[in-house]
């Protein structure tokens, strides 16, 4: 498990949300997912691929669609951190 500072937090919430534009996220079709998940590895080079794309269909299956972004993200990030 790893404990992101706040600021860590703040700084991963505002490079995951560029990421994603407008209010809501759809990762239900695998392009989609894949692209997320590479600009996540870029983000997060020393995490293992495996552990951010668990963390993504995580997130994904948590919230029903439409799927608001914060929500998304707040889940992916603990997950994230619960994992690494």
């Amino acid at each position: 498990m790893i404990n992101f500072s706040k600021m860590e937090q703040k700084n991963l919430r505002n490079k995951i949300s560029q990421i994603v534009n407008g209010d809501y996220i759809d990762l239900d079709e695998y392009h989609v997912k894949y692209y997320f998940s590479k600009k996540l590895e870029e983000i997060l080079p020393a995490m293992p691929k495996e552990e951010i794309y668990n963390a993504i269909q995580y997130a994904n299956n948590a919230l029903k669609p439409p799927r608001r972004k914060k929500e998304f993200i707040e889940i992916l990030i603990s997950k994230l951190r619960l994992e690494y």
